[in-house]
Parts: C-alpha cells; structure tokens; sequence
C-alpha cells in the first residue's frame, strides 16, 4: 500500500521550487561575480558543501519526525528558515 499525505506532496512541492529558485537567481548571480573560467569549479565546490552540509541535517529532521511528525516539521524550519535568510539578505549586498 502507498499512503502519500498531503504533507509530503507539499513537501516535494517546496523542494522543487527551491531548486528552480536556485537555478534561475543563485546561478546567474553566482556567474556575474565569478571570473569565466572558475565559474564551474565554484558551481561544483558549491553544490557539493550544500550536499554535504544538507545530508546530516535531513538525518536530524527524519530522525526527529520519527518520534513525532509536528516536531520534524520545526527542526526543519528552526533549520532552514534562518540558513534562507541568511543567504537572501547577503544576495540583496
């Protein structure tokens, strides 16, 4: 049986519009700033700290949403919440 709520649909919508965001704002401005031929190895250094900093941190939301769903939800937002913040107040410098 697949028991998809409406939770995870919300979920993997969120998810998906982060990462248009980041491909239609971030890239661009990230090209502006960066001299043309070190534009794909900041790309790739990058993505590959987000990957590193975002896996332990869905460990840590999944775990907590193990014991308790509603509290999943507030590990991820007291983690994600401010890290967005942060980024779009240094992209508006």
């Amino acid at each position: 049986s697949c028991d998809i709520n409406i939770i995870t649909v919300w979920s993997y919508l969120l998810l998906g519009v982060a990462q248009g965001w980041v491909g239609a704002t971030l890239l661009p401005i990230l090209q502006k700033h960066t001299p043309d031929d070190m534009q794909a190895t900041v790309v790739s250094v990058a993505r590959t700290a987000g990957s590193i900093i975002y896996a332990p941190l869905i460990f840590l939301v999944g775990s907590v949403a193990d014991l308790d769903l509603r509290f999943g939800f507030i590990v991820a937002f007291v983690c994600f919440i401010p890290a967005s913040l942060l980024m779009i107040r240094n992209l508006k410098k």
